[in-house]
């Protein structure tokens, strides 16, 4: 059962920072974009960065395809997500934050797509409205850098995304999964009842 609590702990652990994100991103939309890198806002990135490590742990018990992507980019991507919050606690560094964290977001991307033939079978649905949520919410983040009312994209994909998080969620919860899904190194993992 251990791949099976990692997986549920990965989903809840996405679901609390995508929530986050989403208070983020609308506050940028309505107040620009430093109202989400400005303290004491930015000190949201604090819990998110202890999530984001939380799912990079529990996301090595489960994801078989996309561990060696997770491994490479995921580290880095944490470092660098904390590297963009120090940003914002400086009027003179603070401009650098926003693109950092967009940059940051494409290990995010490469993991999920890996991730996504891990997932699939504990939830079709979810998994393909997460990879498509997640995919579009990274390509359209850079446009609410460059204009805040544009954030209104990434606040559409972050939902989605959430969405498809939710129904990979319930389906670990209802032992709604088929096939291998949930294969560890120490051999097939049996699946939920």
């Amino acid at each position: 059962m251990g791949g099976l609590r990692a997986a549920r702990d990965v989903f809840a652990a996405s679901i609390v920072a995508a929530v986050i994100i989403e208070y983020l991103l609308v506050k940028v939309y309505v107040d620009g974009l430093y109202a989400a890198f400005t303290p004491p806002t930015s000190l949201l990135f604090l819990p998110l960065i202890a999530l984001a490590y939380l799912v990079y742990r529990r996301l090595l018990a489960f994801a078989r395809n996309a561990e060696r992507v997770a491994r490479a980019l995921l580290p880095p991507g944490i470092a660098g997500a904390f590297i963009a919050f120090v940003l914002t606690l400086s009027d003179a560094t603070r401009p650098l934050a926003p693109p950092l964290i967009a940059i940051v977001y494409l290990a995010e991307l490469a993991v999920g797509v890996k991730l996504y033939r891990d997932i699939e079978a504990m939830s079709k649905a979810g998994a393909s409205l997460f990879v498509a949520g997640m995919a579009l919410f990274i390509i359209t983040l850079p446009t609410a850098i460059l204009d805040h009312r544009a954030a209104l994209a990434p606040i559409v994909f972050n939902a989605v995304k959430t969405a498809g998080l939710a129904l990979l969620l319930y389906s670990t919860m209802r032992g709604e999964i088929t096939g291998n899904a949930l294969e560890v190194r120490a051999g097939p993992m049996p699946t939920a009842r």
